[in-house]
């Protein structure tokens, strides 16, 4: 499994884009998390390499924000 479709699979990760801006040589990554998860005060996050996005990930925590909760 590659490591794009193995964080896609990841039960905190609502959906992960993979963009590629105008006079970009690679592309960038947009992270959604589930309700219930967050990365400090957001919900999302992007990084430049798929590595920084595993990265990351990994400092995502649970959230019981209003939001989550309504979502949950």
């Amino acid at each position: 499994m590659k490591l794009l479709d193995k964080l896609r699979s990841d039960p905190r990760v609502d959906e992960l884009l993979v963009e590629q801006g105008l006079g970009q040589l690679r592309p960038s990554y947009f992270v959604y998390l589930k309700y219930g998860w967050r990365l400090d005060d957001a919900h999302c996050f992007g990084e430049d390499t798929i590595t920084d996005v595993r990265r990351t990930l990994g400092m995502v925590e649970p959230c019981d924000c209003d939001e989550c909760k309504k979502g949950a």
